[in-house]
């Protein structure tokens, strides 16, 4: 069984998610946190407030 590093997993979902939404920043951030299991909802504005709260 292969091990993938989660920095290696970003990275992927990065790659992954960048064509469908290089101009919509909020929705590829939120496509990529959904896939690791993260809420974000909001724009970019309200994301940046829920990731500087803490937890």
């Amino acid at each position: 069984m292969k091990v993938i590093k989660k920095s290696d997993r970003i990275v992927n979902l990065c790659e992954k998610y960048w064509e469908e939404h290089k101009k919509n920043c909020s929705g590829y951030v939120k496509d990529i946190a959904k896939n690791l299991g993260i809420t974000l909802a909001g724009q970019a504005n309200n994301i940046v407030d829920q990731i500087q709260e803490k937890p």
